[in-house]
C-alpha cells in the first residue's frame, strides 16, 4: 500500500515502514527527553587575559554543579587567564538596579543594602 504507514508496537518506540522498504524506529521515550530538556544557562560578560591583556566578550556556561568558570582561555594567546571584567549576569535575567542613580552594583552591611554611588538604601518588594 504505497504511502501508508504500518505501526508495529516496540519498547522504545514504533516502527513505520514506508513504501519505500525503509524501516526507521523512532524511540518516543527519546523525543520526550528531547522536548524536556533545559535550556543551557550561560553568563555573558566583557573579559580580559591577564597575560595578555587581551579583551573579548566572553559566554560561559553554567557546570553540572551550578557554578560559572572563573577562568578563561584567551581567544589570541591561548592560555587560561582569561577573566571576567565589569559585571556579569545570567542572560535573559533582570537585574536590580538603584532607584536614585541606576547603578547595578551594591554594598551589603548586616543592616542594610545601599548603592555606593548615590547612598540609597536599596528596598525589595
Amino acid at each position: 500500500m504505497p504511502g501508508a504507514y504500518h505501526g508495529d508496537q516496540h519498547d522504545d518506540g514504533v516502527r513505520f515502514v514506508s513504501d519505500d522498504s525503509d524501516n526507521k524506529v523512532i524511540s518516543l521515550q527519546a523525543k520526550r527527553e528531547e522536548k524536556n530538556t533545559k535550556k543551557e544557562r550561560t553568563i555573558t560578560g566583557k573579559a580580559r587575559c591577564l597575560s595578555c591583556k587581551h579583551e573579548w566578550v566572553q559566554i560561559a556556561p553554567e557546570s553540572e554543579d551550578g557554578y560559572y568558570d572563573l577562568w578563561h582561555e584567551c581567544p589570541l594567546c591561548g592560555l587560561n587567564f582569561g577573566r571576567f571584567i565589569n559585571d556579569i549576569c545570567e542572560d535573559g535575567k533582570k537585574v536590580w538596579s538603584c532607584g536614585g542613580c541606576g547603578n547595578e552594583l551594591f554594598k551589603v552591611s548586616p543592616e542594610h543594602i545601599f548603592c555606593p554611588l548615590c547612598g540609597k538604601i536599596q528596598t525589595f518588594p
